[in-house]
């Protein structure tokens, strides 16, 4: 798995797990796939802190977070045996899907450990939004042109110039909450309007003055009457 070639070895685990910390699927070593068993860190055991006490998933959903939990930082003791980094994966509304952990034999903690995992969520998390939002106008941002279509830019989707789904990389650049979905509307957040963007730079500047370069993606398909995700367009007066 690449996630493990890129920790530096073969000898962990990668672990899918749902929003309620039940374990969907696990993938890497197989020797320590067994020794993992043996503190059911395999697919069907439930790893909410209800069940197993402080720990890298259970408190990732906690917390809503990213989380390292080290050897003798887990509740349980048999789950010492453990040094797991863990992110939560969210959707375009700020919901929480599930968490990604990559659990390996206890050791000392790389430094980069947990940024990896965290690159391999903005992976899932850039392809769930570009797959939930094709029927919307997606504009995506960036401080470094170099960061367009990459997971590492912030993803706004707008059905016409209402925004419906947000990224966390967007959210965090402009200061959102989930509760702007469905509120807020091109204008609130940048100057200009939406089939103007970006300008004849390549860039959008937002109201709270950070310039970002940008490109705007056209809906892909157009349903007749329904909004291109969950969240419903206000009515007119």
């Amino acid at each position: 798995m690449s996630l493990l070639r890129r920790e530096g070895g073969s000898d962990g685990l990668v672990i899918l797990s749902d929003a309620q910390g039940l374990v969907l699927d696990s993938d890497g070593d197989i020797d320590f796939a067994q020794r993992a068993s043996r503190v059911a860190l395999m697919p069907g055991a439930p790893w909410d802190e209800a069940a197993a006490g402080t720990n890298a998933i259970g408190t990732a959903l906690v917390e809503g977070r990213p989380i390292i939990v080290d050897g003798a930082e887990h509740y349980f003791e048999p789950n010492r045996i453990l040094t797991c980094a863990a992110v939560p994966i969210t959707d375009s509304e700020g919901r929480m899907l599930g968490v990604l952990d990559l659990s390996s034999p206890a050791r000392e903690v790389r430094p980069d450990v947990l940024a990896l995992v965290r690159a391999a969520v903005d992976l899932i998390e850039h392809q769930l939004f570009d797959a939930a939002h094709e029927p919307c106008a997606v504009l995506r941002l960036h401080a470094d042109r170099s960061g367009l279509g990459t997971p590492a830019e912030a993803l706004l989707a707008f059905h016409g110039d209402l925004l419906v789904g947000a990224n966390r990389r967007a959210m965090q650049a402009l200061g959102l909450a989930a509760t702007a979905l469905g509120v807020y509307r091109y204008a609130d957040l940048f100057d200009g309007d939406l089939e103007h963007a970006p300008d004849a730079a390549g860039r959008v500047h937002a109201r709270g003055g950070a310039a970002y370069h940008a490109r705007l993606r056209l809906p892909r398909s157009r349903a007749p009457v329904s909004p291109c995700n969950r969240i419903d367009t206000p009515a007119s007066d």
